[in-house]
């Protein structure tokens, strides 16, 4: 099996749909140190039902800026 990965970066007239979830406080630095290859952006969550939360920590690569790489692509269910 070939190892993959994907990355997220900033689009302002794009929409990310994803999960997110709370850590405690105290499990924060230790996941910063774990993912020390990634700045984490202030962003916007809003749920489905409609729900907002200002401020979520979206971790986006250092390496890679917000005009880098090619338009997002959407990958559609059963395509």
């Amino acid at each position: 099996v070939e190892p993959g990965w994907a990355a997220v970066r900033p689009f302002p007239s794009k929409v990310l749909h994803g999960s997110a979830f709370l850590i405690p406080n105290e499990e924060v630095e230790g996941l910063d140190k774990q993912e020390a290859g990634y700045n984490v952006l202030p962003c916007r969550f809003v749920s489905y039902e409609g729900g907002v939360i200002e401020n979520v920590g979206l971790y986006v690569p250092k390496s890679m800026t917000a005009t880098e790489g090619t338009e997002p692509k959407v990958i559609e269910e059963g395509v």
